[in-house]
C-alpha cells in the first residue's frame, strides 16, 4: 500500500504542480491578452486620430476650393458689372456730345480745324454738325464735303488726302477708352 500511496501523492503532486502551470499560463495568457488589447487600442487611437486628420485636412482643402470658386464666381460678376457700367459711360458721352449746342460745336470743329496745322483743306462733318462746320470751314478757307454718319464730329484732311485728322466723337472717346479705361475703372470704383 505504500506504493499506492506513493502514487496518490505523486499524482497529487502532479495535479498541484499541474494546476500552478495552469494559473501562471493563465495569468501569462491574461497579461499577454491585456497588453495584446492595450496594443490594439493605441493602435486603433492611431489609427482614428490619422483618419481624422485626413478627413479634416481633405474637408479643409475642399472647404477653401469651394471659397476660392465662389470668390472667382463673385470677382468675374464684380467685373461684368463694373466692365457695363464703363460701357454705359461711354454711351452716355457720346449722347451728350451728339447734342452739343452750336457753340460748342463751333468751339470742338475750331479746335480740331487749329490741331490738324492745315491752312486749309476739307472738312468733313458728321450729320447734324453739317451748319456749325460749314460757317467755321469757311472761316478758315476749307472746303466742306457731304456728311457722314457719326455721334458728333468732323474729319479734316488735306486737299491732297496725305493728312487726315478725325475728330469723331466715335473715334475719339474709343481712342481715349482704350487709352484711358484703367483711369476711368479707378475714378468710378475706388
Amino acid at each position: 500500500m505504500e506504493i499506492h500511496g506513493d502514487i496518490n501523492k505523486i499524482i497529487e503532486e502532479i495535479k498541484r504542480i499541474t494546476e500552478e502551470k495552469i494559473k501562471e499560463i493563465e495569468k501569462e495568457t491574461e497579461i499577454r491578452m491585456k497588453s495584446l488589447l492595450e496594443s490594439h487600442k493605441r493602435h486603433l487611437k492611431e489609427l482614428e486620430e490619422r483618419m481624422m486628420l485626413k478627413a479634416n485636412t481633405e474637408a479643409e482643402i475642399a472647404y477653401r476650393r469651394i471659397i476660392s470658386e465662389k470668390e472667382n464666381e463673385w470677382r468675374q460678376k464684380i467685373l461684368e458689372v463694373k466692365r457695363k457700367i464703363l460701357e454705359e459711360v461711354k454711351e452716355v458721352t457720346k449722347e451728350y456730345f451728339s447734342k452739343l449746342d452750336s457753340e460748342k460745336k463751333k468751339r470742338y470743329i475750331e479746335a480740331i480745324i487749329k490741331r490738324s496745322g492745315l491752312t486749309n483743306g476739307i472738312v468733313i462733318p458728321s450729320k447734324g454738325w453739317e451748319k456749325e462746320a460749314y460757317e467755321i470751314a469757311k472761316k478758315y478757307g476749307f472746303d466742306i464735303k457731304d456728311a457722314i454718319e457719326a455721334s458728333g464730329g468732323i474729319i479734316v484732311e488735306s486737299k491732297d488726302g496725305k493728312i487726315s485728322i478725325n475728330g469723331l466723337i466715335d473715334y475719339i472717346l474709343d481712342s481715349f477708352w482704350e487709352d484711358k479705361v484703367e483711369e476711368i475703372a479707378k475714378l468710378l470704383f475706388e
